[in-house]
């Protein structure tokens, strides 16, 4: 009995490390040292990687500084007590591990001068095409704006006169609609007659507004307008405006890494750049780790994960996507923490954009710690049961309207109470953008909580320069403890987030809300007979014009509640620090104003200012506690 326990506790295999080497590797050698020698030094090629049998524990590693032109697909399970890892070795303070895959090189003597610029044949349709730095932007028209759409004869219309050449030019354009406030689609088109009429395949799935914006982008008699590159697919020839002084790439691929059926795998150190789909795709996976990762210059996204249960992703990098940052779709328990996510949505060809985190369809997510810089619609879309924490998000809804920077969106229905909590985030600059828009009206929030949701706690959250500070439309929620500034409408509530009894009542406590001129407060309204939200405990404090706040059942004014802590101020001013290291802040106004300012509490100011990344503080002369 003491043998066979002994032999029970003995191991059977071992983990083993795995070595990769662009330059000095092998496919041939064992992968098993990091430097040749012997026939064990690295492998060559992530193709062997993927022919590899590897086993729970087991440890792929490739050389910094390396660059793989080729994609990577993982298919291996580790367990929970010995993930496999993809990761790593050598020196990688100048450049991590790269991997841009299908890269297609040509070279500048290539080209050769044609009508529009210098072309070189190219026998596929480029998804991306790039020089060693930068993503070339695909040629457009008009160069930027819009020009607007019409409907006659039931027919969507261009104006032929806005347009340089004969219709027949249009032929094969990419044409981008602004068909709402929020959203944008593309078609191909295949024919404009002579009226302006536009023919292409697939309907819109929403009908656009007569005078709604669009571009057309692709074409090679753009190319002296806007720049940049297009495909000419009757010649199989790419076209640029200008002659290329280095070689250029071009990009068709759909994922840079991609794990299918996989568990217990963890990728970190990893740089994935230039992709016209997305960095990381994850399908059919569960406990998938995805740590300190670079990703940049996608089409898609940085991260898409579907079907896939308890991804973590952790100290991601992501910059420049085309569309959307990190997406997870029909998987449950996801953590996105400590990540850096910048220009989602925001390039000078916009696409339709959703987020910068979408977990909305992903119950029972972590959503912490994250810092989200300019994005073309909301910065974070979260669902039921989501945590979402410590965020620093600024300048989001920066191409679209109708849109939040923490949302709930109403396109995900029915999904009943949520029990979520969005807590401890600071929001600035909530813009919207109206360009292609028929609507007068960007209807932006730092918080935006839509139709059908409920059951949702907003706490604690810092939120300014939004046409609304925080909006809903939720009900059965409680707003509490978050600071308002300088936001058109401070809080507002509508429809079914404003009723004020039963088991869908909202409660709006403790909230401080600064107002600047022609701002208001809080304005509620209901359609619903009966009470108005329960608006208990708040401050409100405002400068000189400011309106009053405003309280409506259907159409008949209510009188605002009296226990409001309503006082006027004659300046405010905020600090917020969005950074993502402590900051110190001196007083921009003359010294004797600065020793008036007080902070909400009536408490004196302590010049300088010290702010730890995601702090914010109002400072008032003339108002307090």
């Amino acid at each position: 009995m003491r043998l066979c326990l002994l032999l029970a506790l003995i191991p059977t295999s071992y983990a083993t490390d795995y070595f990769v080497d662009i330059v000095g590797g092998n496919d041939d050698s064992s992968g098993m040292q990091g430097d040749a020698g012997n026939g064990n030094g690295p492998w060559r090629t992530l193709a062997r990687v993927e022919r590899a049998n590897l086993e729970p524990g087991d440890r792929v590693s490739l050389r910094c500084n390396g660059v793989w032109f080729e994609s990577l697909t993982l298919r291996f399970k580790g367990t929970v007590t010995a993930p496999i890892v993809i990761g790593s070795y050598g020196e990688c303070a100048g450049r991590r591990p790269e991997i841009r895959p299908g890269g297609m090189e040509l070279f500048k003597a290539d080209f050769k001068p044609t009508e529009f610029g210098w072309a070189a044949s190219l026998g596929q349709v480029p998804g991306m095409v790039y020089t060693r730095d930068a993503v070339m932007p695909r040629a457009r028209f008009p160069a930027t704006r819009t020009l607007p759409l019409n409907w006659a004869n039931g027919k969507i219309q261009v104006q032929l006169k806005t347009l340089p050449g004969a219709p027949d030019s249009l032929r094969g354009a990419d044409w981008i609609v602004r068909t709402n406030d929020y959203t944008i689609e593309e078609r191909r088109i295949y024919g404009v007659d002579p009226y302006g009429a536009v023919a292409f395949a697939k309907p819109f799935a929403m009908k656009p507004a007569d005078g709604a914006g669009y571009y057309l982008e692709g074409q090679p008699w753009m190319l002296p307008v806007s720049g940049g590159w297009a495909y000419d697919p009757q010649s199989a020839m790419l076209i640029l405006h200008k002659k290329p002084d280095a070689s250029v790439y071009v990009n068709n691929q759909q994922f840079g890494v991609k794990l299918d059926q996989s568990a217990y795998v963890r990728l970190q150190g990893l740089a994935i750049r230039f992709v016209t789909g997305v960095g990381v795709e994850v399908a059919d996976s569960s406990n998938i780790v995805l740590d300190s990762l670079d990703v940049s210059d996608v089409g898609a996204a940085y991260v898409l994960s579907e079907q896939a249960d308890n991804l973590v992703v952790s100290g991601l990098h992501g910059q420049r996507s085309q569309r959307d940052g990190v997406i997870v779709k029909r998987g449950m328990g996801a953590q996105i923490t400590d990540c850096l996510l910048e220009d989602v949505g925001v390039s000078a060809n916009p696409r339709k954009s959703v987020a910068a985190i979408r977990v909305d369809d992903a119950p029972a997510s972590l959503i912490a710690r994250n810092r989200i810089y300019r994005t073309g619609y909301a910065a974070i879309m979260f669902g039921k049961d989501a945590i979402v924490e410590k965020n620093i998000i600024e300048k989001s809804c920066l191409k679209l309207a109708d849109c939040g920077a923490i949302y709930t969106s109403g396109a995900q229905k029915n999904q009943g109470y949520y029990n979520a909590r969005v807590e401890d985030n600071l929001i600035s600059a909530v813009p919207g953008d109206l360009e292609g828009s028929t609507s007068r009206n960007t209807l932006t929030a730092g918080i935006y909580l839509d139709d059908e949701s409920r059951g949702i706690y907003v706490r604690r959250n810092f939120v300014e320069k939004a046409q609304r500070g925080i909006f809903s439309k939720a009900t059965a929620s409680h707003v509490s403890d978050n600071v308002l500034f300088d936001n058109e409408f401070g809080l507002m509530l509508s429809r079914t987030g404003a009723i004020g009894s039963g088991k869908d009542a909202t409660h709006i406590l403790n909230n401080l809300v600064v107002s600047k001129n022609k701002q208001m407060p809080l304005l509620v309204s209901t359609e619903h007979s009966g009470a108005v939200a329960e608006v208990r405990h708040n401050r409100v404090r405002s400068e000189a014009g400011a309106h009053a706040s405003q309280f409506w059942i259907g159409t008949t004014r209510q009188p605002a509640p009296p226990i409001l802590d309503v006082g006027k101020i004659r300046q405010s001013l905020s600090f917020s620090n969005t950074s993502g290291a402590r900051q110190t802040y001196t007083c921009p106004l003359a010294k004797a104003f600065c020793g008036n300012l007080r902070q909400a509490d009536g408490a004196v100011v302590g010049w300088p200012l010290d702010l730890a990344p995601g702090q914010a503080v109002v400072l008032m002369v003339g108002g307090g506690a």
